[in-house]
């Protein structure tokens, strides 16, 4: 089923997938580098399901943004995060409170403004540098695609750029 570059046996070390360029990202083992190959639709289609966490119920807040070409979806820490235009913009989590719920990567300069208009966002209880929207706030599915909405008009205020990670140092060798 698979292009002949992947090896289906590294299904749950996926870590992107992009829609608009068919392509999977995996790595081979810890030691190795990533692998990128191009794949059909319904290969991608799989790799989505498998990243998706499917048992994650959030993830339908996320559907108006499946057309930009520059979405990657990537899981982050049993969350799945969500960039657009190289910026983290999105996290869904559907964990145990306080993880539970919608977390908005924003700088801190931002945080009122959005709070004006977005009321019942508050800032996260343990990763304050964030916003969050919990499960359990009143009309949790209307807000939430208010937020969506915004992210996919391109709010200036919402997201973050990753920061560039580390070269690893390589190990001396015996």
């Amino acid at each position: 089923m698979f292009h002949p570059g992947y090896d289906p046996g590294y299904e749950k070390k996926i870590y992107a997938t992009n829609n608009h360029l068919n392509s999977i990202s995996y790595m081979h083992n810890a030691k190795s580098r990533a692998c990128t190959v191009t794949c059909t639709e319904i290969e991608i289609m799989y790799c989505n399901y498998i990243m998706g966490s499917p048992d994650n119920h959030l993830k339908w807040l996320a559907e108006p943004l499946e057309d930009e070409p520059s979405l990657i979806r990537k899981p982050m820490f049993g969350a799945l995060a969500y960039y657009l235009r190289g910026r983290l913009v999105l996290v869904l989590s559907d964990r145990q409170p306080p993880w539970k719920g919608l977390l908005l990567p924003t700088e801190f300069e931002f945080q009122l403004s959005l709070r004006g208009d977005f009321p019942a966002l508050a800032p996260h209880p343990i990763l304050g540098k964030w916003l969050y929207l919990p499960v359990t706030t009143e009309d949790f599915e209307s807000i939430a695609a208010d937020i969506v909405q915004a992210i996919s008009e391109g709010d200036p205020r919402i997201g973050v750029e990753p920061k560039p990670r580390k070269k690893r140092r390589k190990a001396p060798k015996k």
